[in-house]
């Protein structure tokens, strides 16, 4: 059996990249033939000023100031390409899928969220609007973004009816299993698929170029957004603690690097929902503060199953060192996530081996 995945546009996320990573590689193990759907956003006419720009900005940088920074040109250009080639099917938009052959693959919508309006290249096709009526298919780990429906009701008359033909839904976030439930649809919770590796697979993603540059010990900042306050509480905890911030967000991407500073970092704060699973992954003491733009319900559900609620603080404002520098109970948190790695592998299991 084929496994053909569709989540969000691969390319300048790093989240997203490393869901697809790990949900391709745990798919493997049920299937040889895997391969991700690549459908990019449209691209604004001025792309490429945007992505050579950054290139050169990044160059003038490295020679006048920083010499630790790493000019990279794109994601494409990196020593390894995540996912590979080889695994990935480029679109030029949805309605290229209507026209490949799908009756022998099993379909899986996820991770990440597919299923928030403003997010994905076109809606209707997360909901497998192009696939035939018998294809198998499933939801893993599906998020909406958002604790509400968003849809209006000629969108929903649409949707439903779509999900009904899923042989199994699994999505991200508590509040989705409600929403869900409120239309008459079962959804069962499951782990981000960045959940189901450990930290050694992706150890072997590093190279010796991103070990060098984060070996110090340090503060790593990963806020998607600017907030509030937030350079000068990051400069009063730089001197506080004494340790040095090293940040990396979506501007300067480069994943190797990004998890080289995740793993050696001796504390970590981040507004991102990734940024909030791979400090528990790599078992950080950590704050997250709160992005209501970009989704505040799957960085509450996600701190909910592991009972680190008190690790949320809603802007900088509320920053306390003290927070940041409680211990975490790992072995308690451990304990959980080998309980639901055991309940999502269970639901791939079921849905993937036949």
């Amino acid at each position: 059996m084929k496994i053909r995945i569709l989540t969000q546009p691969i390319g300048h996320n790093i989240g997203g990249i490393l869901q697809n990573f790990a949900l391709m590689a745990v798919c493997k193990k049920f299937s040889d033939d895997v391969k991700t759907f690549n459908v990019p956003m449209p691209k604004p006419i001025y792309f490429p000023v945007l992505k050579y720009g950054a290139c050169v900005k990044r160059i003038f940088l490295k020679i006048f100031f920083d010499r630790r920074t790493v000019v990279r040109w794109w994601l494409e250009e990196l020593p390894f390409r995540i996912p590979q080639e080889s695994d990935v099917i480029r679109l030029s938009n949805c309605d290229k899928l209507k026209r490949l052959y799908m009756e022998d693959s099993c379909f899986i919508f996820g991770s990440d969220q597919i299923w928030r309006k403003i997010m994905s290249p076109r809606l209707m096709a997360y909901f497998g609007d192009f696939l035939k009526k018998d294809t198998p298919r499933i939801a893993y780990a599906a998020s909406f973004g958002v604790d509400c429906w968003q849809y209006d009701e000629k969108e929903t008359q649409r949707i439903i009816p779509l999900l009904k033909k899923f042989k199994a839904i699994s999505v991200r976030e508590e509040s989705a299993v409600q929403l869900l439930k409120e239309r008459g649809i079962d959804a069962r919770l499951a782990l981000d698929p960045t959940m189901l590796l450990n930290t050694d697979d992706y150890g072997r993603l590093e190279t010796e170029v991103s070990r060098d540059y984060a070996k110090e010990k340090h503060i790593f900042v990963y806020c998607l957004d600017e907030h509030l306050n937030q350079k000068d509480v990051l400069h009063q905890l730089e001197q506080t603690i004494n340790m040095p911030l090293l940040s990396l967000n979506q501007k300067n991407l480069q994943i190797d690097m990004w998890l080289s500073a995740m793993r050696t970092a001796e504390y970590v704060i981040t507004d991102s929902f990734h940024g909030t699973v791979f400090s528990i992954l790599f078992q950080k003491k950590f704050i997250v503060v709160a992005n209501e733009y970009r989704g505040l319900t799957r960085l509450q559900s996600l701190l909910k199953m592991f009972d680190l609620e008190n690790r949320l603080i809603m802007s900088f404002e509320n920053f306390d060192c003290e927070k940041l520098d409680a211990e975490i109970d790992y072995e308690s948190v451990d304990t959980i996530l080998n309980q639901e790695r055991k309940k999502s592998f269970a639901f791939l299991s079921e849905n993937l081996a036949s």
